[in-house]
Protein backbone atom coordinates (compact mmCIF):
# COMPACT_ATOMS: atom_id res chain seq x y z
CA UNK A 1 0.00 0.00 0.00
CA UNK A 2 2.83 2.30 0.88
CA UNK A 3 4.91 1.69 -2.32
CA UNK A 4 1.45 2.24 -4.46
CA UNK A 5 0.91 5.50 -2.79
CA UNK A 6 4.63 6.83 -3.60
CA UNK A 7 3.85 5.55 -6.90
CA UNK A 8 0.92 8.07 -7.15
CA UNK A 9 2.43 10.59 -5.59
CA UNK A 10 5.26 10.65 -7.92
CA UNK A 11 3.11 10.37 -10.85
CA UNK A 12 1.01 13.23 -9.53
CA UNK A 13 3.76 15.20 -9.38
CA UNK A 14 4.96 14.71 -13.20
CA UNK A 15 1.57 15.74 -14.10
CA UNK A 16 1.50 18.96 -11.83
CA UNK A 17 5.40 19.77 -13.16
CA UNK A 18 4.24 18.88 -16.89
CA UNK A 19 1.49 21.50 -16.47
CA UNK A 20 3.06 23.98 -15.04
CA UNK A 21 6.05 23.92 -18.03
CA UNK A 22 3.17 24.34 -20.34
CA UNK A 23 2.43 27.93 -19.58
CA UNK A 24 4.94 28.81 -22.29
CA UNK A 25 5.35 28.04 -25.34
CA UNK A 26 7.47 28.04 -28.03
CA UNK A 27 11.25 27.02 -29.23
CA UNK A 28 11.35 24.17 -31.32
CA UNK A 29 8.07 22.91 -33.68
CA UNK A 30 7.35 19.51 -32.24
CA UNK A 31 7.12 16.66 -35.00
CA UNK A 32 7.88 17.55 -38.28
CA UNK A 33 5.81 20.10 -39.32
CA UNK A 34 5.03 21.15 -43.04
CA UNK A 35 7.08 23.70 -44.65
CA UNK A 36 4.65 25.47 -47.14
CA UNK A 37 6.10 28.93 -47.06
CA UNK A 38 7.46 29.48 -50.32
CA UNK A 39 6.39 31.94 -52.13
CA UNK A 40 5.08 33.95 -48.70
CA UNK A 41 4.69 38.17 -48.98
CA UNK A 42 6.50 40.31 -46.71
CA UNK A 43 3.11 41.18 -44.67
CA UNK A 44 1.88 37.54 -44.55
CA UNK A 45 -1.18 38.47 -46.74
CA UNK A 46 -0.94 35.02 -48.35
CA UNK A 47 0.18 32.70 -45.54
CA UNK A 48 -2.45 32.96 -42.56
CA UNK A 49 -6.28 33.03 -44.36
CA UNK A 50 -6.25 29.05 -44.09
CA UNK A 51 -9.25 27.10 -44.76
CA UNK A 52 -8.79 26.44 -41.21
CA UNK A 53 -8.96 30.19 -40.39
CA UNK A 54 -12.16 30.58 -42.69
CA UNK A 55 -14.28 28.19 -41.56
CA UNK A 56 -17.76 29.56 -41.31
CA UNK A 57 -16.38 32.94 -42.84
CA UNK A 58 -18.14 33.87 -45.94
CA UNK A 59 -15.62 35.81 -48.04
CA UNK A 60 -18.14 37.46 -49.79
CA UNK A 61 -19.99 39.50 -46.73
CA UNK A 62 -16.79 40.58 -45.31
CA UNK A 63 -14.45 44.03 -46.33
CA UNK A 64 -10.99 45.17 -45.86
CA UNK A 65 -9.05 47.75 -44.18
CA UNK A 66 -5.74 49.35 -46.18
CA UNK A 67 -3.19 51.42 -44.00
CA UNK A 68 -0.66 53.80 -44.73
CA UNK A 69 1.79 54.75 -42.45
CA UNK A 70 3.56 57.78 -42.42
CA UNK A 71 6.09 59.83 -40.37
CA UNK A 72 6.39 63.19 -40.78
CA UNK A 73 9.51 64.11 -38.28
CA UNK A 74 13.66 64.01 -38.87
CA UNK A 75 14.22 60.42 -39.81
CA UNK A 76 18.03 59.41 -39.42
CA UNK A 77 18.66 56.18 -40.44
CA UNK A 78 21.95 54.36 -39.20
CA UNK A 79 23.87 52.84 -41.96
CA UNK A 80 25.16 49.04 -41.12
CA UNK A 81 28.93 48.57 -40.70
CA UNK A 82 29.52 45.29 -42.22
CA UNK A 83 32.98 45.53 -42.16
CA UNK A 84 33.99 43.12 -39.76
CA UNK A 85 32.07 40.73 -41.75
CA UNK A 86 33.80 40.76 -45.13
CA UNK A 87 31.66 38.19 -46.01
CA UNK A 88 28.63 40.30 -45.69
CA UNK A 89 29.99 43.43 -46.85
CA UNK A 90 30.81 41.80 -50.10
CA UNK A 91 26.79 40.71 -50.55
CA UNK A 92 26.09 44.45 -51.10
CA UNK A 93 29.12 45.73 -52.88
CA UNK A 94 28.87 49.89 -52.81
CA UNK A 95 25.23 49.68 -51.74
CA UNK A 96 24.82 51.30 -48.00
CA UNK A 97 22.47 49.05 -45.89
CA UNK A 98 20.50 50.85 -43.05
CA UNK A 99 18.88 49.81 -39.84
CA UNK A 100 15.19 49.50 -40.18
CA UNK A 101 14.70 51.50 -37.34
CA UNK A 102 14.24 54.57 -38.50
CA UNK A 103 13.42 53.87 -42.44
CA UNK A 104 11.33 56.41 -43.64
CA UNK A 105 10.40 56.69 -47.78
CA UNK A 106 10.62 59.85 -49.63
CA UNK A 107 7.08 60.13 -49.60
CA UNK A 108 7.11 59.91 -45.47
CA UNK A 109 5.87 56.58 -45.98
CA UNK A 110 6.92 53.93 -43.03
CA UNK A 111 7.89 50.09 -43.58
CA UNK A 112 7.57 48.25 -41.13
CA UNK A 113 4.85 49.29 -39.11
CA UNK A 114 2.89 46.55 -37.59
CA UNK A 115 -1.21 46.40 -37.17
CA UNK A 116 -3.76 44.52 -35.51
CA UNK A 117 -7.15 44.29 -34.36
CA UNK A 118 -7.67 44.79 -30.81
CA UNK A 119 -11.21 45.41 -30.34
CA UNK A 120 -14.41 44.63 -32.21
CA UNK A 121 -13.38 40.75 -33.00
CA UNK A 122 -15.66 38.05 -31.93
CA UNK A 123 -15.44 34.28 -31.42
CA UNK A 124 -12.18 32.22 -32.29
CA UNK A 125 -9.72 31.22 -34.98
CA UNK A 126 -7.57 28.03 -35.91
CA UNK A 127 -4.37 28.26 -36.41
CA UNK A 128 -3.55 28.17 -40.21
CA UNK A 129 -2.22 25.32 -41.73
CA UNK A 130 -0.18 27.94 -43.71
CA UNK A 131 3.58 27.77 -42.49
CA UNK A 132 5.75 31.34 -42.32
CA UNK A 133 9.04 32.21 -43.40
CA UNK A 134 11.69 34.25 -42.24
CA UNK A 135 14.56 34.60 -43.76
CA UNK A 136 18.05 35.72 -43.55
CA UNK A 137 19.28 37.20 -46.70
CA UNK A 138 22.75 39.62 -47.05
CA UNK A 139 22.62 39.29 -43.85
CA UNK A 140 19.58 40.81 -42.78
CA UNK A 141 16.42 39.02 -41.18
CA UNK A 142 13.44 39.11 -43.70
CA UNK A 143 11.11 40.60 -43.11
CA UNK A 144 12.29 42.51 -40.67
CA UNK A 145 9.33 42.65 -38.64
CA UNK A 146 6.02 39.96 -39.07
CA UNK A 147 3.63 38.42 -37.82
CA UNK A 148 1.76 34.71 -36.40
CA UNK A 149 -0.58 33.39 -35.50
CA UNK A 150 -0.15 31.08 -31.98
CA UNK A 151 1.32 27.54 -32.51
CA UNK A 152 1.83 28.23 -36.82
CA UNK A 153 5.04 27.46 -37.89
CA UNK A 154 7.22 29.63 -38.62
CA UNK A 155 10.72 28.42 -40.93
CA UNK A 156 13.59 30.03 -40.46
CA UNK A 157 15.82 30.05 -43.53
CA UNK A 158 19.78 30.85 -44.59
CA UNK A 159 20.36 32.36 -47.92
CA UNK A 160 23.77 33.52 -47.23
CA UNK A 161 26.82 31.35 -47.54
CA UNK A 162 27.51 32.35 -44.19
CA UNK A 163 26.90 30.69 -40.78
CA UNK A 164 23.98 32.46 -38.68
CA UNK A 165 22.99 31.95 -35.64
CA UNK A 166 19.08 32.75 -34.15
CA UNK A 167 18.41 34.29 -30.75
CA UNK A 168 14.85 34.62 -29.42
CA UNK A 169 14.03 36.93 -26.74
CA UNK A 170 10.65 35.85 -25.80
CA UNK A 171 9.18 36.33 -22.37
CA UNK A 172 5.69 34.16 -22.65
CA UNK A 173 7.37 31.86 -25.32
CA UNK A 174 10.09 29.90 -24.59
CA UNK A 175 13.60 31.30 -25.33
CA UNK A 176 15.92 29.57 -28.18
CA UNK A 177 19.05 30.05 -29.33
CA UNK A 178 19.93 28.09 -32.32
CA UNK A 179 22.72 27.95 -34.72
CA UNK A 180 22.22 27.47 -38.64
CA UNK A 181 25.09 27.00 -41.27
CA UNK A 182 25.52 27.80 -44.32
CA UNK A 183 23.42 25.47 -46.26
CA UNK A 184 21.54 24.01 -43.58
CA UNK A 185 17.96 23.17 -43.51
CA UNK A 186 15.34 25.72 -42.66
CA UNK A 187 14.98 25.54 -39.28
CA UNK A 188 11.38 24.94 -38.04
CA UNK A 189 9.82 27.05 -34.96
CA UNK A 190 6.84 27.88 -33.40
CA UNK A 191 5.10 29.97 -30.62
CA UNK A 192 2.31 28.31 -29.38
CA UNK A 193 1.51 31.95 -26.41
CA UNK A 194 0.21 35.04 -27.95
CA UNK A 195 2.95 37.95 -27.42
CA UNK A 196 3.81 41.08 -28.90
CA UNK A 197 7.67 42.17 -30.00
CA UNK A 198 9.27 38.71 -29.80
CA UNK A 199 12.71 39.97 -30.55
CA UNK A 200 15.28 37.66 -32.74
CA UNK A 201 18.87 38.43 -32.89
CA UNK A 202 22.24 36.92 -34.71
CA UNK A 203 25.19 36.57 -31.82
CA UNK A 204 27.12 36.46 -35.06
CA UNK A 205 26.17 39.73 -36.56
CA UNK A 206 25.51 42.37 -34.40
CA UNK A 207 23.45 44.39 -36.30
CA UNK A 208 20.74 41.64 -37.64
CA UNK A 209 17.56 41.59 -35.57
CA UNK A 210 14.07 40.97 -35.83
CA UNK A 211 10.62 41.18 -34.72
CA UNK A 212 7.79 39.10 -34.45
CA UNK A 213 4.11 39.41 -32.76
CA UNK A 214 2.39 36.23 -31.96
CA UNK A 215 -1.59 36.71 -32.12
CA UNK A 216 -4.50 34.91 -30.96
CA UNK A 217 -6.61 35.95 -34.46
CA UNK A 218 -5.45 36.26 -38.15
CA UNK A 219 -6.27 40.22 -38.35
CA UNK A 220 -3.50 42.03 -38.52
CA UNK A 221 -0.76 43.06 -40.95
CA UNK A 222 2.94 44.87 -41.50
CA UNK A 223 3.35 48.16 -43.95
CA UNK A 224 5.57 46.69 -46.41
CA UNK A 225 8.24 48.22 -48.40
CA UNK A 226 5.87 50.78 -49.41
CA UNK A 227 4.23 51.77 -46.36
CA UNK A 228 1.35 50.54 -46.82
CA UNK A 229 -0.74 47.21 -45.68
CA UNK A 230 -3.90 45.34 -45.77
CA UNK A 231 -6.23 43.46 -43.36
CA UNK A 232 -8.53 41.33 -45.11
CA UNK A 233 -12.03 39.57 -44.80
CA UNK A 234 -13.36 41.81 -41.94
CA UNK A 235 -16.59 41.18 -40.85
CA UNK A 236 -18.97 44.24 -41.17
CA UNK A 237 -18.49 45.98 -37.97
CA UNK A 238 -16.75 48.76 -35.65
CA UNK A 239 -13.19 47.64 -35.03
CA UNK A 240 -10.17 49.48 -32.93
CA UNK A 241 -6.33 49.45 -34.87
CA UNK A 242 -3.29 49.45 -32.44
CA UNK A 243 0.16 50.21 -33.96
CA UNK A 244 3.65 48.96 -33.21
CA UNK A 245 7.10 50.69 -34.56
CA UNK A 246 10.52 49.51 -33.54
CA UNK A 247 11.18 53.45 -33.02
CA UNK A 248 7.69 55.53 -33.45
CA UNK A 249 4.35 54.89 -32.07
CA UNK A 250 0.70 56.04 -32.90
CA UNK A 251 -2.83 56.05 -30.94
CA UNK A 252 -5.37 53.77 -31.62
CA UNK A 253 -7.80 54.39 -34.91
CA UNK A 254 -11.15 53.15 -34.72
CA UNK A 255 -12.92 52.50 -38.19
CA UNK A 256 -15.80 50.92 -39.58
CA UNK A 257 -16.00 48.57 -42.16
CA UNK A 258 -19.02 47.80 -44.76
CA UNK A 259 -19.50 44.44 -46.47
CA UNK A 260 -17.64 44.58 -49.99
CA UNK A 261 -16.05 47.63 -49.26
CA UNK A 262 -12.01 49.09 -48.89
CA UNK A 263 -11.71 51.42 -45.66
CA UNK A 264 -8.87 53.23 -46.48
CA UNK A 265 -6.85 55.21 -43.47
CA UNK A 266 -3.55 56.91 -43.27
CA UNK A 267 -2.18 56.60 -39.62
CA UNK A 268 0.69 59.21 -38.43
CA UNK A 269 3.68 58.13 -36.49
CA UNK A 270 5.64 60.37 -33.61
CA UNK A 271 7.95 60.36 -31.75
Amino acid sequence: MRLNGLILLVSLLVVALAAGCGKKGGGTADGDPKDNSKGALADGSNDRWSSMVLIGLDKDKTGSVVIEAIYEGAATPAAIDMGSHQDCAALHGDTVIYQEAEQVNADKTVPWTFVHVTKGLKGTYGTPNKSRRMDQKGCVYVPHVMGVMAGQPVFVYNSDKTGHNINAMASENIPFNKSQAAGAAPLALKFDAVEMNVRLACNVHSWMNARVHVMKHPYFTTTGVDGSGKIPFLPPGKYTLSFWHETWKAADVEVEVKTGAETKITVKLTK
